[in-house]
């Protein structure tokens, strides 16, 4: 590297965080400043979010992912690191090239993206086929950028948020449409401080093009989890297992457009095909922070806590949420999808040969700690 490469380096401080308004992206804006670093954050809209940034002392730019005039207000040349996080937009590929392009004029040394265990150019998600080319966007930045790719599996709250650990406390039941499968669920928290990690420590983890996976600690089975969302609750909670329409009418119930619900329906099916259970656990949480991942009864307990214990009232407003799932139309996923162009040669990641490349890659660094024992 040139030495005025270097100086150029050496005096940028900012850390950019987009995608703050989300779980993952607020965690890492969290940690950094918690490093005491300089943190700038860009989203879309100024309201109860951004003002919180800015009482933490972020410096918060307002403006859209979509728009090169906004994003180049947010990368500017005294950027250090950035992670971008992508949203579930049909639009998202036209954030990414955005983004990159304001990356590359203003040199960025570091990105950092969120991707997906399952990114590959032929999934049957649209969503997850746009992530892998946001990744080879973003990947063809270098040698100027070095981009770290964070591939997460499934979220640790993605059967406690939603009103879905509301129906554990107060009516003991947890509704649920994945097949058999198992995973290792990992925590916003986690995943945000995986990913800020990165950015902070490029010299010690950062690598052009290297995956990290993180995970929870363990391999689970959703009948596992159960078990811990009883245990915690303090009362027998037992699974109930929804259809496919009555898992849409739910999801379009709790506000979630039908272009991610389409990428939900996939996900379900690779999750059912054992994709999840593929090279976890991983200690790269723990390489990355320095802290061991949280366990899924912390993350059920720190739920539990806000959603409060069971009441009358409560169950109550569970019924009558369970009634208005009934009531609600579910998206016609088929006709919405009719006026977008959907590449032909979809494949399953676990029927996918390139899939299975990237995946074995990963397998090798499955354990980055001196004192694990590869298994």
């Amino acid at each position: 590297m040139s030495t005025g490469r270097q100086s150029a380096i050496s005096s940028r401080e900012i850390f950019l965080v987009t995608g703050v308004t989300g779980k993952v992206g607020y965690q890492a804006a969290l940690y950094l400043l918690e490093k005491k670093l300089p943190v700038r954050v860009l989203l879309r809209k100024d309201a109860a979010r951004a003002a919180e940034f800015r009482a933490k002392g972020a410096q918060v730019i307002v403006g859209d992912l979509m728009s090169t005039h906004d994003v180049r207000r947010a990368v500017t040349k005294d950027v250090k690191a950035a992670l971008f996080v992508p949203a579930i937009d049909l639009m998202m590929i036209q954030a990414a090239a955005v983004f990159a392009a304001a990356i590359e004029d203003a040199q960025v040394p570091h990105l950092t993206m969120l991707s997906q265990w399952y990114a590959s150019p032929n999934h049957p998600s649209t969503h997850t086929q746009q992530i892998w080319l946001a990744e080879r966007i973003f990947l063809r930045l270098a040698p100027t950028t070095v981009v770290t790719r964070i591939r997460v599996g499934l979220f640790a709250d993605n059967h406690l948020s939603r009103g879905l650990l509301a129906n554990a406390i107060h009516l003991g039941v947890i509704p649920n449409f994945w097949e058999d499968g198992g995973m290792a669920p990992v925590s916003n928290e986690d995943l945000g401080a995986s990913c800020a990690a990165t950015m902070a420590e490029p010299a010690r983890v950062a690598r052009h093009g290297i995956v990290y996976r993180p995970t929870g600690p363990k391999l689970m089975k959703f009948t596992d989890m159960v078990e811990v969302v009883s245990k915690v609750v303090g009362r027998p909670v037992t699974e109930m297992h929804l259809g496919k329409r009555m898992a849409m009418k739910a999801m379009t119930q709790g506000g979630l457009p039908w272009f991610p619900q389409q990428a939900v329906l996939e996900y379900a099916e690779a999750y059912s095909a054992r994709a999840q259970e593929l090279v976890v656990p991983t200690d790269h949480v723990e390489y990355l922070t320095g802290r061991a991942p949280e366990s899924y009864e912390v993350t059920v307990c720190r739920y539990a806590k806000v959603e409060g214990a069971a009441s009358f009232g409560g169950a109550l407003k569970a019924m009558g949420q369970f009634m208005s799932i009934l009531m609600t139309s579910a998206f016609d996923i088929p006709k919405e999808m009719t006026h977008i162009q959907i590449p032909k040669g979809s494949v399953e990641p676990m029927n996918s040969e390139e899939w299975a490349r990237e995946m074995e890659e990963v397998r090798a660094t499955q354990y980055l700690m001196k004192d694990h024992s590869r298994e």
